[in-house]
């Protein structure tokens, strides 16, 4: 906040400011469980705190080929999508009261998440005469962003192969397309769904980062300029900002839902090791890595 000759800061609800009189920090009451960071690779999912430090008793939950997680605060469940040799698979668990990763079960999708492609494949006989053979390549994931509205359930995917964004219902049985036009290479994906926005990266002729609301109407572009691959998204819930990452430029950048005040974060190297990681970052218990 702005003053005369100076100025002062504030926090959001929910937060308040800290000795040092720029910095916020959410509030807690006592017997509230500390922020926690869900963390995955090809191999598992585990659980720590923020400064790294184990949680006792807290097993790693083994899972193969990960390539996206999300949380549902309203039940505790962590949901992530993973590939393997013959079908993309959307699995849940619980994550109750820091006790553990248990009841993981697989969510039947109403969606193909993963397909081989067949390619031509030119071999030589005997008498050097060319004959043609058809071959499937390995299993490729159509999926590998994913996103949850905590309020509802809902699951929403971006759809790399057939350029489009689809959700489907809480128990995954019914699935609709929500945005298909204009999209050449979709890629990251987040949602406000207490605003009822959904946010979008895509990069085809035109790289830009979308707005629409959760059922795809009200569609608009809030960045289209100087960008090349915007891929990873996450959203800042409380001051409603979006940071993206682009891949060719090196940079992490943010503007606010409107796609004003747009500035840099980071620049240079370190971002393209970091972009398939930096993907949503929770405000309020949960923080996930994946």
């Amino acid at each position: 906040m702005n003053t005369l000759g100076s100025y002062r800061c504030s926090c959001a609800d929910g937060f308040s400011l800290q000795a040092n009189r720029r910095s916020c920090k959410a509030k807690t009451d006592p017997g509230d469980r500390p922020p926690l960071l869900l963390t995955a690779n090809l191999k598992s999912i585990w659980v720590t705190y923020l400064n790294g430090s184990s949680v006792p008793n807290l097993k790693p939950a083994d899972t193969n080929g990960t390539q996206a997680l999300d949380f549902l605060h309203r039940d505790e469940t962590i949901c992530w999508l993973q590939t393997s040799k013959t079908a993309g698979q959307l699995w849940c668990a619980k994550l109750t009261k820091l006790k553990g990763i248990s009841e993981k079960r697989q969510i039947r999708i109403a969606q193909n998440l993963q397909r081989e492609y067949p390619h031509l494949h030119i071999c030589t006989a005997h008498d050097d005469l060319p004959y043609f053979t058809l071959l499937f390549s390995p299993s490729t994931l159509d999926v590998e962003h994913m996103a949850l509205d905590w309020l509802t359930g809902n699951f929403y995917f971006v759809d790399r192969v057939n350029d489009r964004i689809f959700a489907c219902g809480e128990k995954a049985d019914a699935c609709v397309t929500i945005v298909e036009l204009d999209l050449q290479n979709p890629r990251g994906i987040a949602l406000d769904p207490s605003a009822g926005k959904l946010f979008f990266s895509d990069y085809g002729t035109v790289a830009k980062l979308e707005r629409c609301g959760l059922d795809g109407s009200e569609r608009g572009r809030i960045v289209e300029s100087r960008m090349e691959q915007p891929t990873a998204l996450t959203l800042d819930l409380v001051r409603k900002l979006v940071y993206w990452a682009d891949t060719y430029l090196d940079i992490i950048e943010v503007v606010d839902y409107d796609g004003k005040n747009r500035h840099t974060i980071i620049r240079g190297n370190l971002v393209s090791g970091i972009t398939n990681t930096v993907q949503k970052i929770h405000h309020s218990e949960v923080w996930k890595h994946s």
